[in-house]
């Protein structure tokens, strides 16, 4: 397993070194292939500690929770696809809140969330275990704000591979 730029990722596939990629970000060619689109939604979220801090109601609305609270938002670098759905977001709904965390590693931004740094907007599945413990508390009653697709990728192969 490994990590690196979506297109160095793809260039490693296509020479064979990787037998398939993960990635945010869909890929084509004569000799790779989509396998599999998972969509997930999209959520913001916060630490428990920060909805007492800035006295946010569990079920309060999203859009009110942002504009009104003075939060602090905690983001994926703008190299990310994810980053890019949520600045499209925060656009169309004329949001300008200050980015105080950013990382190119969602793990490192989930961390800086359950911390209290700020408020994220992560797909669903990358927080179930915090969401769970209650370490981190969704905001607003939508069900979810987008959604965000995986991809896998594979090298087409005449001889499927056992794996």
């Amino acid at each position: 397993m490994t990590s690196n730029d979506h297109s160095v990722l793809i260039e490693r596939l296509k020479s064979g070194e990787l037998d398939a990629v993960v990635t945010n970000h869909p890929a084509y060619g004569s000799d790779i292939r989509i396998i599999a689109d998972l969509s997930m939604p999209v959520i913001a979220v916060a630490a428990a500690r920060l909805f007492k801090k800035l006295g946010i109601k569990k079920k309060e609305s999203f859009s009110k929770t942002i504009k009104e609270k003075d939060v602090g938002l905690v983001l994926p670098s703008d190299n990310l696809n994810i980053r890019i759905e949520t600045d499209s977001f925060l656009q169309k709904l004329r949001l300008h809140n200050s980015v105080v965390f950013e990382s190119d590693i969602l793990a490192v931004v989930v961390r800086a969330v359950v911390e209290g740094v700020g408020v994220a907007f992560l797909p669903r599945p990358y927080v179930a275990k915090e969401l769970n413990h209650e370490t981190l508390i969704p905001i607003g009653s939508e069900d979810f704000l987008w959604q965000h697709n995986i991809f896998i990728i594979a090298r087409n192969t005449k001889t499927p591979d056992p794996v």
